[in-house]
């Protein structure tokens, strides 16, 4: 939080340095009592601006709060959103450059916030996200639950045929978000089928993959027994993958760490992926590679990439068949 308010403070000292106009975005009193305290905002041109009615109109710091339309007005050199929630000061970021029309090499938020890669503002997803059971620990790495709410809203929207095939099952979370989000959109019309290796690895080249995740396939089965549309097959990827059918596959999800799983199930399910299908790969971006021990999954797409053609949605790990 000092960090934040100082990083702040330095801003709005540069902003007066440089006989700037700036709007303080939202009110944050922490902030704002820092501002009084070290007089930083003596001599400085500014507007203090909320969305809140129950805020616009007070006083403080000797300025009335004002409403968004006081921008146009102002004109405003710089924008600093007073926000320390991460989800509200990306939303205020989106809101100042797509509805209020403010460049956004004027906004100025915390430098922290800079490291989310992804923001989602969807009642659906938030929806079905908090319908999934508490007991069900999410192990998707950072943004991950978006992309993958992302590529299944592609292939619903253009109603691309075929099954959801999830490749590692782990504790059942993302199969369990990814059957709430078909039914909430298209009902329970698409079979999601959830190849559970349980920990099992390839070969003994791979054993070297954290295995910690794994869950007994009884306790998974009694995770997903509300849902009625997924199957589960269990067993070593190698071995399963003989018991695919030839239906098509719309989309496939990739939750394996190990190379040689990932090298084997990719040939054998990308000639089933209908045209314009999409892989998720959930270990692929380097934020979701744990340190380099879920390196296995990054290295065996890249190879098979080399030889199928693949749309790379640059920073997640969707990729559509071309």
């Amino acid at each position: 939080m000092e960090g934040f308010i100082q990083e702040i403070l330095n801003r709005v000292v540069l902003a007066r340095l440089s006989q700037k106009r700036v709007v303080f975005w939202g009110v944050n009193e922490m902030v704002l009592i820092a501002f009084q305290k070290e007089n930083v905002c003596v001599g400085l041109d500014y507007r203090i601006i909320s969305e809140s009615k129950d805020e616009q109109g007070q006083f403080i710091l000797d300025r009335q709060i004002e409403g968004p339309e006081a921008i146009e007005e102002f004109k405003p050199e710089e924008v600093i959103i007073l926000s320390f929630i991460r989800k509200e000061t990306v939303s205020s970021y989106e809101k100042l450059v797509r509805v209020y029309g403010v460049s956004p090499r004027i906004v100025f938020m915390g430098s922290k916030f800079w490291e989310t890669r992804s923001h989602i503002s969807d009642p659906d997803y938030w929806r079905c996200h908090s319908d999934v059971p508490d007991h069900l620990s999410c192990n998707l790495s950072g943004d991950v639950p978006i992309h993958l709410y992302e590529g299944l809203k592609y292939i619903m929207t253009r109603k691309i045929k075929g099954n959801i095939i999830h490749f590692g099952v782990s504790q059942g979370w993302a199969i369990y978000f990814t059957a709430l989000i078909l039914d909430h959109f298209e009902g329970s019309t698409r079979k999601v089928i959830g190849y559970d290796t349980a920990g099992e690895v390839s070969c003994a080249a791979d054993k070297a993959v954290d295995q910690s995740m794994k869950t007994p396939h009884e306790v998974l089965k009694k995770n997903l027994q509300d849902i009625k549309n997924i199957s589960l097959v269990p067993g070593g990827i190698q071995q399963s993958i003989n018991e695919m059918s030839d239906e098509p596959v719309a989309m496939v999800v990739f939750d394996l760490n190990d190379y040689t799983s990932v090298q084997c199930a990719l040939a054998a399910v990308y000639d089933r992926l209908s045209s314009t299908g999409v892989i998720m790969m959930e270990h692929f971006e380097y934020f979701t590679l744990n340190g380099g021990t879920h390196f296995g999954q990054r290295l065996a797409a890249l190879e098979f990439m080399d030889t199928h053609p693949m749309f790379h949605i640059t920073g997640t790990g969707l990729f559509l068949k071309m």
